[in-house]
């Protein structure tokens, strides 16, 4: 017959036998651990960033115009159909005095701009020309050699032409003006009433001039008076018997 150990407890070892695992623990002396709370929920809260949003990334996005090279027209001096040379001019210049781009992204869009006989100008030029260096060779083969005093001879001496709307008799008008203006000529501040009253003055339909006589007299804005002519020619076609 086996032999059973028994052990007489005193109450405190009876109670401590009796309390659950959860609530107390023995400790390194023998004692009883302090009862375990129920573990309580943890919330976390979204952390803030200090990084933008993306619509605020995109709305800070810094567009660098140095960089962008503009395109001019194509020019080579030699079709009839391209660009004449004081629009290609007009426009490198305008580049030029807007100064958002860097000179040698203006030098690279000229030379791709330039082609036959223009490009191989550029060849008797030093490497290191300047966009007006250019110009100024372009401008001597190409540009406009009439006199200053012939130039505003030809502008008063200038009518519609057969065929020619009011749109393009006013381009013409403002053309020849403008080299007049380039080469100080002029001044800019007469501009307005020249063009204003050679457009008018110019017309060679006697029946259109007649019906914009009053619009003449009390507009004193080139631009405006260019659009109610063109109105009152539009009228003039509609109304026109058509040739059969």
């Amino acid at each position: 017959m086996s032999c059973i150990d028994y052990k007489i407890l005193t109450n405190d070892e009876y109670q401590l036998l009796r309390t659950p695992l959860d609530q107390s623990t023995p400790t390194a002396e023998g004692g009883a651990r302090p009862k375990v709370r129920n573990p309580s929920t943890v919330k976390f809260e979204p952390q803030e960033h200090n990084q933008p949003s993306h619509s605020d990334t995109c709305s800070g996005f810094v567009f660098d115009s140095s960089t962008v090279r503009p395109r001019f027209s194509v020019f080579s001096g030699e079709e009839k159909n391209e660009t004449a040379f004081d629009v290609w001019k007009s426009d490198v210049q305008c580049a030029l005095k807007d100064g958002a781009c860097a000179t040698h992204i203006i030098l690279q869009a000229i030379t791709s701009s330039l082609k036959g006989k223009a490009r191989s100008l550029l060849l008797t030029l030093p490497t290191n020309a300047t966009p007006q260096q250019i110009l100024s060779r372009l401008d001597g083969v190409y540009g406009n050699i009439y006199p200053s005093e012939k130039l505003i001879q030809q502008f008063y001496a200038s009518k519609q032409e057969e065929g020619e709307t009011v749109v393009d008799f006013g381009m013409r008008l403002e053309s020849i003006l403008q080299r007049c203006i380039e080469r100080k000529a002029i001044s800019n501040d007469v501009k307005n009433e020249m063009l204003r009253t050679k457009l008018w003055s110019g017309l060679s339909d006697n029946n259109l001039r007649n019906a914009s006589r009053y619009k003449y007299d009390t507009i004193n804005d080139f631009e405006t008076l260019r659009k109610e002519l063109r109105t009152i020619e539009l009228d003039m076609k509609l109304s026109a018997p058509s040739s059969s």
